[in-house]
């Protein structure tokens, strides 16, 4: 399923300046620590080694938990490293964790992204297993994908919600959001009814 620009913008975003305003009991070497590692995380995000940023910021988040802006860019940098299973359960933790943080739309929004391309990842495993042979290969992957595109679903209601009381607001992402859910729903559609070839996605 087609991805808009700025929604995939969301995934970019690496919150990677950091006050530490929530970690008063934490030592200044741990800190020290945690921010040369987030540092080196940056770098390597630039460079495309999304596999060394993973390492850097498991290690950071090792450190300090309960800092948002570790969990927030661990959660990116295990979409960009196609850990998407990962990426999904650091963008939910934060969404319990943070519920109050600046970033917390952000999160959700992403979370949503993340959700739908795993769902369109295992649509499309099932549309290669199309023989007869796999066909409980298939409906299983069908069965998967689909509760990965309800709960992306979700995460947009979401979304939608907050845009509707106002809590963001870019228009721009709004029409994102309406439009994603549309996608969504035609392709829960044709997943229910077994007609895998009405799914386009990209």
């Amino acid at each position: 399923m087609k991805k808009t620009l700025s929604a995939l913008f969301t995934l970019s975003m690496l919150i990677f300046s950091m006050a530490f305003g929530g970690c008063a009991n934490e030592s200044f070497v741990y800190q020290r620590s945690v921010s040369e590692l987030n540092q080196k995380a940056a770098e390597l995000m630039e460079k495309g080694d999304y596999a060394g940023a993973v390492g850097r910021l498991e290690s950071a988040h090792d450190l300090m938990p309960k800092e948002s802006s570790i969990l927030f860019n661990l959660a990116v940098a295990y979409q960009k490293n196609d850990q998407l299973d990962k990426s999904i359960q650091a963008f939910e933790q934060f969404i319990q964790m943070f519920e109050n943080d600046p970033k917390i739309n952000d999160a959700v929004f992403s979370l949503a992204i993340v959700l739908e391309g795993k769902a369109d990842k295992l649509a499309k495993e099932a549309i290669k297993a199309d023989s007869e042979k796999e066909i409980e290969v298939r409906n299983a992957l069908i069965d998967e994908s689909i509760n990965y595109y309800e709960r992306a679903e979700k995460a947009y209601r979401i979304m939608q919600s907050r845009f509707k009381k106002g809590q963001v607001e870019d228009a721009r992402n709004f029409e994102e959001v309406e439009q994603q859910l549309k996608a969504i729903e035609e392709t829960l559609m044709s997943l229910k009814e077994g007609h895998l070839e009405k799914i386009t996605l990209f």
